[in-house]
């Protein structure tokens, strides 16, 4: 039983190795003002579709460069219905979860390394891939729905999980706007 366990740590940290829990990156806390660079991550509905395209219109408007990941909870995407895959808009599903649930491919390494100033997390159902994305984004600053479980995924959280995706979306863009400009 000893070896037996002592094989399992083994392999557990060679995993761990390749796999990494989370990326040690300099962090810094961000306002939604001063963000140039924003990432968004959010579960993809044709429900929420709406708010977030809204949401992200408003950022570009304002100068920012946006990109985002949506994912889909089902083993391939709809034949319809969902927007088509380009640098800035990544629409995943299970088909591209390796067998750690983690995504991969060149969009996805893209977006991960890129150095955003602001990466906000939607996630509020704590969806695995999702959660791996934010964990493994060099952001500068994240920003996510709290979950005990993530704590040390983010530096800013909201609480408030049971809201509808456009009140998520408020919220966030409220309190960010807030950070490092009280009294203004």
């Amino acid at each position: 039983m000893a070896k037996l366990k002592e094989n399992f740590n083994l392999l557990w940290k060679r995993i761990r190795k390749k796999y990494p829990l989370f990326v040690k990156t300099e962090r810094k806390f961000m306002n939604l003002n001063d963000a140039k660079e924003i990432g968004i991550i959010y579960p993809w509905s044709s429900i929420h579709e709406a708010s977030i395209n809204q949401f992200i219109a408003q950022l570009r408007q304002e100068g920012k460069t946006v990109q985002e990941v949506g994912y889909i909870n089902l083993p391939k995407l709809p034949p319809t219905g969902v927007p088509e895959k380009t640098p800035s808009r990544i629409i995943l599903c299970k088909k591209d979860l390796n067998i750690l649930k983690h995504p991969h491919g060149d969009y996805i390494d893209d977006f991960l390394s890129n150095e955003f100033d602001l990466l906000l997390n939607l996630d509020a159902d704590y969806l695995a891939p999702l959660q791996y994305l934010s964990a493994m984004s060099h952001a500068r600053c994240r920003a996510g729905v709290w979950h005990k479980k993530a704590e040390e995924r983010f530096e800013i959280m909201l609480s408030n999980p049971e809201s509808r995706m456009e009140d998520l979306i408020l919220q966030f863009d409220h309190y960010l706007r807030k950070i490092g400009h009280a009294g203004k």
